[in-house]
């Protein structure tokens, strides 16, 4: 964005909030609670091997969208734009969503080398939107806004995966368990579903499409964009294509931010792995249907809101990283405990009569099936715990030097549930193809020894403007990532 344009105005940065709540649908509900289990308990017949073939989707998914990020990402820098990027990504998803529609047990259905296509797409858009739509968001609002307007995209995201738990509890699943029988409760599933053929289940695809289209129109309409470049589309492709080069060649140089994104990307793809896994597992193991899951994920995403809450909190007591610490112990205990529930075992101990119903209500009667969700909760809220904090998560990683901002330049970047490692490829690119005269020494380091260690801003509009920058002795255009901040300069006054 150039110093000429504004940022966005409340509708305009509102309408970038709300693509989340637009987007989390397809994640809650085709990848954790609805879809994901049925595809493997039901579609594949075989709890275990649909384990395994679902993770051999997502993973395919995740591979081919890391290969491409970085490419596509320096190719966008060059254009300017990013609407277009995420409107053709929604464009791709909405029919790959509302494919899943069609994917029933047994021949009449769907392939599943056909459905296997269907998700990869839809995960592969999925992860490219979040992407494209983390970068509008330096161009939406100012710098010192960008923690409040992210932090509106977080909750908007939550309150709408909590809206569709229930609202998809209550007209679907209740009704086709047939285990209540409360006042309130539609009498039949709604729109009359074939239960047989586990309409009600799927039923998820073509709303999770739906509401990805229509709730993605505001940002469309009222979010303004970053200006284009001007460049035709095959010198922005070559131009981004060699900023790639450029990069992987100058990795080294900045080896402290390249470690930080890698372990940030194994930081978030273990955390999603888990919540990938949690209900396909916990369906094989305890044989649970839509309703059993639902209710547990209405569960989690209130303690999921609170981890929100409890991070902003830690983080303020204990620093970044140590809360960042914290969230990976209490996954690793939590999921631990999880893994030793079975219908005849709670901490890998057997005990002669777990499964006596201990309550009358129609779901989770056992003991364990009570202690399962109790200890999923702490997945679910210290899975958002670190997402508060990674955006914060600068001051926590202090390279040799002792700078307290190095990534700096990385603090637009919203994490969010979900976020791939492609990302973070895309996040080093834009950081390592930061001309000299683009960056500046932190002051902190400036002043040591009486002189600069690297380039610094030059004067009034030293570095602005395409002027040249003021080298100090023992300053290089090639900045030392290992001394040096990664800030871009102050405008001229």
């Amino acid at each position: 964005m150039s110093d000429r344009e504004t940022h966005a105005g409340t509708l305009g940065q509102l309408s970038w909030a709300l693509f989340e709540w637009a987007r989390n649908p397809y994640y809650i509900l085709i990848v954790i609670y609805i879809f994901g289990p049925y595809f493997s308990t039901e579609v594949i017949g075989d709890p275990v091997r649909g384990q395994e073939i679902w993770g051999y989707i997502n993973g395919f998914a995740g591979a081919l969208t890391a290969c491409l990020a970085p490419f596509l990402g320096a190719i966008a820098d060059k254009v300017g734009r990013r609407k277009p990027w995420i409107g053709t990504f929604v464009v791709l998803m909405f029919p790959a969503i509302l494919l899943l529609w069609l994917a029933v047990p047994g021949e009449e259905g769907l392939g599943i080398v056909t459905v296997a296509v269907a998700l990869t797409v839809a995960g592969i858009g999925f992860a490219f939107t979040e992407v494209f739509h983390n970068a509008m968001l330096p161009s939406v609002v100012p710098y010192q806004r960008l923690g409040t307007v992210s932090g509106w995209g977080l909750a908007l995201g939550n309150g709408g995966a909590l809206i569709i738990l229930v609202a998809m509890l209550c007209a679907f699943a209740l009704p086709a368990s047939g285990l209540l029988d409360w006042d309130w409760l539609p009498d039949q599933v709604l729109f009359g579903l074939d239960t047989t053929t586990f309409e009600h289940d799927r039923i998820a695809a073509p709303i999770s499409a739906v509401w990805l289209l229509v709730f993605a129109l505001p940002l469309f309409l009222f979010t303004p964009d970053r200006s284009g470049t001007g460049l035709p589309a095959g010198e922005a492709v070559r131009q981004g294509l060699a900023d790639v080069r450029r990069t992987i060649l100058r990795v080294r140089a900045c080896r402290n931010i390249a470690l930080y994104l890698l372990a940030r990307m194994l930081f978030n793809d273990g955390k999603v792995a888990i919540m990938t896994f949690a209900m396909i597992y916990a369906s094989g193991v305890f044989a649970w249907g839509g309703a059993e899951r639902l209710l547990v994920g209405v569960f989690l995403t209130v303690f999921a809101i609170a981890g929100g809450f409890i991070g902003g909190w830690l983080d303020d007591i204990v620093g970044s990283k140590k809360a960042i610490v914290f969230t990976i112990a209490g996954n690793f205990v939590a999921l631990l405990a999880a893994i030793s529930i079975t219908p005849t075992t709670i901490f890998f101990i057997e005990f002669e009569g777990l499964g006596t119903p201990v309550w009358d209500f129609a779901f989770f009667r056992t003991l364990p099936e009570i202690v399962l969700p109790a200890d999923l909760d702490p997945v679910r809220a210290v899975h958002h715990l670190g997402v508060r904090q990674q955006p914060d998560h600068a001051r926590a990683h202090r390279p040799a030097g002792g700078d307290d901002e190095v990534l700096r330049a990385l603090r637009p970047v919203r994490a969010s549930d979900g976020v791939r490692g492609a990302h973070h490829g895309g996040l080093l690119h834009r950081v390592l193809r930061q001309p000299a005269h683009r960056l500046r020494l932190h002051p902190h380091l400036a002043r040591r020894g009486g002189r600069d260690d690297g380039v610094r801003e030059g004067g009034a509009g030293g570095a602005v403007g395409g002027a040249r920058p003021n080298l100090s002795r023992g300053g290089s255009r090639r900045p030392d990532c290992r001394r040096s901040v990664l800030v871009r300069p102050k405008k001229a006054a």
